[in-house]
């Protein structure tokens, strides 16, 4: 019986429902990969480790290329993470403590989406075989994405998947 190779990765990943049967020009749309950065193919990976919550960033969606938006209100790029404390303030008056609790009950919420190993909801990373660094927002609005700042363990389920 041959196992099944394993390998540990950090980095940005996403739900397997949003890769699974993409052509590689649809996939790099949805994922925020530069066109034909995936011309050459890609690896497919399945996380099979727990995630805590210190091993992670909410990055929202691969609209948001790196979690960045451009707020024309200031004229610069902000993280999403910083868009939301500003909403969350608004909403509760700006009381820090509330909104301590609803940013833990938010993490609460991503930590628990992050250790789905089953389904189409379950975690998966790719990894393009031509490195690259171009990384335009998708224009996708519903693709979630994290990035995992500690290595964990994966599992190799396929090329071009």
């Amino acid at each position: 019986m041959t196992a099944i190779p394993t390998t540990k990765l950090k980095g940005y990943v996403t739900i397997f429902s949003a890769v699974t049967g993409q052509s590689h020009g649809e996939l790099e749309r949805r994922l925020g990969f530069g066109a034909g950065r995936l011309s050459n193919g890609y690896r497919a990976f399945q996380l099979s480790e727990p995630i805590g919550p210190d091993d992670f960033e909410w990055k929202d969606r691969t609209r948001y290329s790196g979690g960045w938006h451009y707020d024309p209100s200031i004229g610069e790029y902000v993280q999403r993470t910083d868009e939301l404390r500003a909403h969350l303030g608004k909403k509760y008056g700006y009381d820090e403590k509330v909104v301590d609790r609803r940013i833990q009950d938010f993490r609460a919420a991503q930590l628990k989406r992050l250790n789905v190993r089953s389904g189409p909801n379950r975690i998966v990373k790719i990894i393009p075989n031509d490195p690259g660094t171009s990384f335009p927002d998708s224009p996708f609005e519903g693709i979630p994405q994290w990035n995992l700042t500690r290595e964990k363990q994966f599992t190799f389920i396929g090329d071009n998947v």
